[in-house]
């Protein structure tokens, strides 16, 4: 269903690849690090030799019951082309390339073209980037989704160690905002006053193995676990994508999990953690 080759021919077809190879704002032809996936920009020329600079994109669909609870399925836009089709809630895509430039994302109901949310990304070289779509109906925002977008670049990693992102896609307006705790260090709150719909503004660099993370409402005192805590593993060398999605939709009724997508995960069911024993 989700095939590599489909969003670069749907790319093409509509922009024409000439049109592609421009190099980003600040570093053209420089072959930088890291996008910043969620701002848009003017293009800037293509690399020395007329070579086309790439950047890897993948997206995952983590809003619970959107467009309905009885068919999840969304396409992806690119510049108003369909891009990828059928991609049901709790999936991913592979990573597939891109060349760097300027676009216009868009989630659209499954076989529909008019997009229902929007929003325009700048792909650098090199950058790794995952697209999380999440559900934004509870918060009363204009599109029932939303995306969080996470750089997945290793740079500056220690050896032995795993890159752990956080995004709160928690729907639920108890959960906003919410703390994340770690209760066997706690304190301090690892995530104080983590608005939804946000994400961890500088990369989690954790020793290999697993951490036990719990939410907790802003009006608890002390290092009291409200749900969880949970179990995650963290992978040494690699980076670890932790959603958290609220999966009983109905409001002021927690059903809080998160979702991990770890590497280069791609396909259906995104694993969720574990309760801890």
């Amino acid at each position: 269903m989700l095939k590599k080759a489909k969003l670069g021919v749907a790319i093409v077809a509509a922009l024409g690849f000439g049109a592609l190879g421009c190099g980003d704002d600040d570093q053209a032809g420089t072959g930088g690090t890291g996008g910043t996936g969620a701002t848009g920009g003017t293009g800037g020329s293509g690399g020395a030799g007329g070579g086309v600079e790439m950047a890897m994109v993948r997206v995952a669909h983590l809003a619970p019951e959107v467009p309905t609870a009885g068919d999840t399925n969304v396409d992806i836009l690119i510049d108003g082309a369909t891009a990828i089709e059928d991609l049901e809630f709790a999936e991913a895509t592979d990573f597939v390339e891109l060349p760097v430039g300027n676009y216009i994302f868009g989630i659209a109901v499954a076989g529909d073209t008019t997009p229902v949310f929007e929003f325009p990304a700048t792909l650098e070289a090199d950058a790794i980037l995952t697209v999380v779509a999440y559900r934004t109906v509870a918060s009363g925002a204009a599109a029932p989704v939303g995306v969080l977008v996470f750089d997945g670049t290793t740079n500056a990693l220690l050896a032995g160690s795993g890159r752990v992102l956080v995004g709160h896609g928690a729907d639920d307006t108890l959960l906003d905002p919410v703390n994340v705790i770690t209760p066997a260090n706690c304190p301090p709150i690892l995530l104080e006053d983590f608005e939804f719909g946000s994400q961890t503004p500088t990369p989690l660099d954790l020793p290999a193995g697993d951490v036990q993370l719990a939410f907790q409402l802003t009006s608890s005192l002390g290092c009291q676990v409200d749900a969880g805590p949970l179990v995650a593993d963290v992978t040494a060398d690699v980076v670890t994508i932790l959603v958290a999605v609220d999966n009983d939709v109905t409001d002021n009724m927690l059903g809080p999990a998160i979702y991990a997508i770890v590497d280069d995960f791609s396909g259906n069911d995104i694993p969720t953690l574990p309760a801890a024993p």
